[in-house]
């Protein structure tokens, strides 16, 4: 999905990329099967507001995302699915549901907010209430209670008040987001909001965007502390110069993968001949240490752990 047509007040993409257009259900399945082919186990799916995604087949059968991502966990060898970004107005009854009972998809949802103010999201243009916010993550984790959501928020936006800046506190502390991207407002030509004569001063800003950084920190370090001794099924994606694998957790966190009791593994790993061969593998994997930003994780098994 490219585009959009939300128009929020900050942002040029409805300017710079068009209206808001979906690919052909055909043409990403023929994509993923391509993939599948070549090896690839994960697929994310991608748009300005992907879950915007809509299509009407040439025999007429109205597509919506979650029908989309219900065909593709039906390739036998997609281990996960993933998308982003989200808007909260396109978060459908049959999205939600489909975390639940699509087992491929990933627990895992960005759903940028901006703000915790109404008053600040209506000069944003951003179209729904707090209060809709709320009900939108109640209801994802009443059908997904592990899910673990992000957002992005944009602090010192033209016109926040002291108030607007306490209810964005207030919205983090109650949703406790498990990692969130966060900027102070910088104008962009063209926009509405840039052309705004109330435009906050840059230390009030720094000041603000420091403590929601700090809190939005203390919620991460908190989600990730909560994976300790957990086991899940990592798909290793690379290696470093360390020897040290990586990969994503289903919450979409980074796991290190230092050590590996794996006797088979280490004896691979002393040939220094197939170490590559684990790169694009699926293994079970024990969090033993929680970080900031990530985790790390020693693999326990060969085999993936059952659904």
């Amino acid at each position: 999905q490219e585009g959009c047509d939300k128009f929020c007040s900050f942002c040029v993409v409805p300017y710079t990329r068009g209206p808001e257009f979906s690919r052909s259900t055909e043409s990403i399945l023929e994509e993923v099967k391509f993939l599948v082919e070549k090896g690839v186990k994960e697929v994310i799916l991608l748009g300005q507001n992907v879950n915007a995604w809509k299509y009407k087949s040439k025999r007429g059968k109205n597509w919506s995302f979650g029908n989309l991502i219900e065909e593709i966990a039906k390739f036998e060898n997609i281990f996960s699915i993933k998308y982003t970004t989200s808007h909260p107005l396109d978060m459908d009854m049959e999205l939600i549901k489909a975390h639940k009972n699509i087992k491929k998809l990933m627990p895992y949802l960005h759903l940028p907010i901006q703000s915790g103010s109404d008053n600040i999201l209506k000069k944003m243009n951003r179209k729904h209430s707090v209060k809709e916010y709320l009900k939108i993550i109640e209801k994802v984790r009443e059908f997904r209670p592990d899910i673990a959501v992000s957002s992005d928020f944009i602090v010192g936006f033209p016109g926040e008040s002291n108030i607007d800046h306490e209810n964005t506190i207030r919205l983090i502390d109650e949703v406790k987001f498990s990692s969130s991207y966060s900027f102070m407002y910088s104008p962009r030509p063209g926009t509405p909001s840039a052309q705004s004569s109330d435009q906050v001063d840059e230390n009030i800003k720094k000041e603000r965007l420091h403590q929601i950084q700090e809190l939005l920190k203390k919620h991460q370090l908190k989600f990730n502390e909560e994976k300790v001794n957990n086991k899940m099924n990592i798909l290793i994606s690379e290696k470093n110069k360390k020897n040290q694998f990586f990969g994503k957790s289903p919450y979409n966190q980074t796991v290190i993968i230092k050590n590996i009791l794996n006797s088979k593994f280490n004896k691979e790993n002393e040939n220094h001949k197939n170490e590559i061969c684990y790169v694009g593998k699926i293994k079970n994997v024990k969090i033993i240490q929680a970080f900031q930003n990530s985790l790390e994780g020693l693999i326990i098994s060969e085999n993936k752990l059952r659904n």
